[in-house]
């Protein structure tokens, strides 16, 4: 399943009966975030509690869109499970601050 907007898509790479595999491309703001806490949360409600998010082709990740995984992360915990986000460098992210906010941004 792919889910696209213009500047970020979610892709999920793999599934088994408790964990699933989505791919993260572009930029993770408000918006998209709100796109991939609504598929984790159907895969959760499906029984698929692990979650591993792979970042690597996150452009962009905003603190608001970091607070909605939180949070997303929280109902797979409290399903026994959890949400891991991987691929992302802590070394190779740095903060900026401009008129839309601060954000996370992944080097290229």
């Amino acid at each position: 399943m792919t889910q696209d907007t213009r500047k970020f898509s979610v892709h999920t790479l793999r599934t088994t009966a408790v964990t699933v595999w989505l791919q993260l491309v572009g930029t993770l703001d408000e918006d998209s975030a709100s796109v991939v806490c609504r598929l984790v949360e159907s895969h959760v409600g499906a029984g698929r509690v692990r979650v591993r998010l792979d970042a690597s082709q996150a452009t962009t990740i905003d603190d608001t869109a970091l607070d909605r995984l939180a949070a997303v992360a929280r109902v797979a915990r409290a399903k026994g499970g959890g949400l891991t986000m991987c691929g992302v460098a802590r070394e190779r992210l740095f903060r900026t601050t401009s008129a839309a906010g601060p954000s996370l941004v992944h080097p290229r």
